[in-house]
């Protein structure tokens, strides 16, 4: 089998993605905290493996029959019995529940074996990812900027109220 190489990014709508290539098409939803995986095989071996990365999940789902396993940045599901794989022209669904841990939606790299030991991957597939320091940082100079405001706001009011002239009239 010839090596697999990204073709495009099929097309984005709604809560859900394509993401494909020449041996795997992907199709993702993501539903609240539920992201789901339906794996097509456009090869011509069946699909032994599958490998995504994640970030603070839990609940992992794989089709019956297939072991998981699941390290702090990968969810890995395969079955040593390819009659089980994902065959030619069929479909398989994953999927994952994160948590309220800092994840967010972000890409990241899904792997596919095949019964050969041939993989095809997919790089810039939608998975969840740990929340950036940036996004930490831009709300907390949020509420700061909101402190300076108002503290500036009461401080100007206590100013203008003290200089006023006083009408004993």
């Amino acid at each position: 089998m010839l090596a697999c190489i990204l073709i495009a990014l099929a097309g984005v709508s709604g809560n859900g993605a394509d993401f494909k290539n020449d041996c795997v098409s992907i199709h993702v939803e993501i539903a609240s905290n539920v992201y789901t995986y339906r794996v097509t095989n456009l090869g011509t071996e069946p699909i032994v493996s599958f490998e995504v990365e994640q970030h603070a999940s839990y609940n992992f789902k794989a089709p019956d029959g297939w072991q998981k396993n699941k390290s702090p940045s990968l969810f890995r599901a395969w079955t040593e019995n390819s009659a089980i794989g994902i065959a030619p022209n069929d479909t398989a669904t994953f999927s994952l529940r994160v948590s309220s841990e800092g994840a967010v939606l972000g890409s990241g790299r899904v792997s596919v074996g095949f019964r050969s030991g041939q993989t095809s991957e997919l790089a810039k597939v939608w998975t969840p990812v740990k929340e950036p320091l940036s996004y930490i940082m831009l709300v907390a100079g949020v509420f700061l900027a909101i402190i300076v405001m108002q503290s500036a706001i009461v401080i100007r009011k206590r100013w203008q109220t003290k200089s006023k002239p006083v009408n004993d009239g």
